[in-house]
């Protein structure tokens, strides 16, 4: 298994906030930036010349890459055309006729119900026999864990303490370790 730790705004005012998250930088904030990862501040989209030439480089292999993937494909194609034909489906991203004929229909309800347990549940459960890409999903949840859906409700209250010590010395400079993910 790869893990990859990251930090949201790397070096900015804002890092592992949720402002990093979903805001962009302000000019100011911009600048603060720049000026911790020693960059220069004009112009203001600045691509070093060893990074560019890199990337021409990537034009030329990509190129080649892809004609090698598209005769794979026609070759797995012609081995498998059932199985071609749905994974090109779900490509254009094409769902199989009668896909929708099980999702429940939700009464009103003076109570309610969050959208994420009607479509992220019931909805997605009633999909999937027929879609089947969707089965792999897994619980669909909000990239933005706490300002769409509000706390994680699964930290005791000394893991959210443990959590939010990490931003704060994260915010002052940047994590080397961090415990792994369990579970």
């Amino acid at each position: 298994m790869i893990l990859v730790r990251t930090h949201l705004g790397y070096g900015s005012p804002e890092q592992v906030s949720l402002k990093a998250h979903g805001s962009p930088l302000g000019v100011a904030d911009v600048k603060k930036t720049k000026d911790k990862l020693g960059w220069p501040s004009e112009p203001a989209f600045f691509v070093p010349k060893a990074a560019l030439l890199l990337f021409r480089e990537a034009l030329t292999r990509g190129a080649a890459a892809e004609t090698e993937w598209k005769r794979r494909i026609e070759d797995y194609a012609r081995a498998f055309p059932k199985l071609a034909s749905e994974l090109q489906g779900r490509w254009r991203a094409e769902l199989p006729d009668g896909w929708d004929v099980d999702i429940p229909v939700f009464p009103a309800d003076a109570k309610g119900m969050a959208t994420r347990a009607a479509g992220g549940g019931r909805v997605m459960n009633a999909i999937a026999p027929a879609a089947g890409a969707l089965r792999r999903l897994g619980r669909p949840r909000s990239v933005d864990v706490h300002g769409a859906e509000g706390p994680r409700r699964f930290q005791s209250a000394a893991a959210a303490r443990r959590r939010r010590r990490r931003i704060r010395r994260c915010r002052a400079e940047p994590c080397r370790t961090e415990p792994p993910l369990r579970g």
